[in-house]
């Protein structure tokens, strides 16, 4: 009768050390993967900020360059038709070296007076 007591117990001791050592085992699996996935999303997030910050540095030397434009200036301080169609011209160049979609000039009340998109029906100009 002993025997089999102490067997019982030695099997309830062993069903459970099986368990524990099972929830263990998945506790430390799930930490692990949220690790990983944390590093992941880490590495992830990094590549995709300095995609951004080159996409922005890109854009930003391209506005500073057309900023310091004399004929933007000029265009800007009298729009007359010659200087908005000379400056449509130089927004196409502008817009074939920076490989952009479009590029367009606004005014201080930021309607737009001068763009690369001018001959399409999507035109920017004179919108604000």
């Amino acid at each position: 009768m002993k025997i089999l007591r102490i067997l019982t117990i030695i099997a309830i001791v062993a069903v459970l050390s099986v368990f524990a050592g099972g929830y263990l085992y998945y506790a430390s699996l799930r930490e692990a993967a949220y690790k990983k996935i944390e590093r992941m999303n880490y590495s992830y997030a990094l590549a995709t900020k300095n995609h951004i910050d080159s996409f922005l540095t890109r854009n930003l030397e391209a506005v500073r360059a057309m900023a310091s434009s004399e004929e933007f200036i000029a265009a800007l301080k009298n729009p007359g038709e010659t200087s908005v169609e000379y400056v449509n011209t130089v927004l196409d160049n502008f817009r074939e070296a920076f490989g952009v979609s479009v590029c367009y000039l606004m005014d201080a009340k930021g309607t737009t007076i001068a763009s690369s998109n001018r001959d399409t029906s999507s035109s920017f100009v004179g919108k604000n």
